[in-house]
């Protein structure tokens, strides 16, 4: 395993073939077709700078962040993730406060439409009770006239 990082890390540190330094950019072998051909290779170096002479990997003139500077950014590192926490805990309250609220609400309109069915329902039997009342009338008067015929002498209203 160590083997293979130190092969990595060599070939990291070699430095770009004149070709490949005269025209800015690197030409890979075997490009997939769905890359394009020119690779651009940055102007400024990825890490501190090295001399790669003869095998020697010494650092140049680089300076080390200070323990104030590690510190002031770790400090603004975690302000941050402080800030992004807060807000995403204000979206989530946000979005529970609107969820519970579509459920009251929903629970609302639920009940409105259950009592407008229910007064629906009740004034259809009401009616059809008053219905029935004047219905059941109708034959009480009807029998109360055929028995006052009856009793009148009149016989075809008795016969009923």
């Amino acid at each position: 395993m160590f083997d293979h990082l130190l092969r990595l890390f060599v070939l990291a540190a070699l430095p770009l073939t004149p070709l490949a330094a005269q025209h800015g950019t690197i030409r890979p072998v075997d490009l997939p077709p769905s890359l394009p051909a020119r690779v651009p290779v940055p102007d400024a170096p990825l890490g501190p700078p090295m001399d790669a002479t003869a095998g020697n990997l010494e650092e140049k003139a680089f300076e080390a962040p200070t323990p104030a500077a590690i510190a002031a950014a770790a400090m603004a590192a975690e302000i941050e993730e402080r800030r992004r926490t807060a807000e995403l805990n204000a979206t989530l309250a946000q979005a529970a406060e609107d969820q519970h609220r579509a459920a009251t609400q929903a629970r609302i309109d639920a009940a409105r439409k259950t009592e407008e069915d229910h007064q629906a329902a009740l004034a259809a039997h009401q009616q059809a009770v008053a219905e029935s009342e004047r219905q059941h009338a109708a034959a009480m008067d009807e029998w109360r006239r055929r028995v006052e015929a009856c009793k009148a002498g009149d016989t075809a209203a008795c016969a009923r």
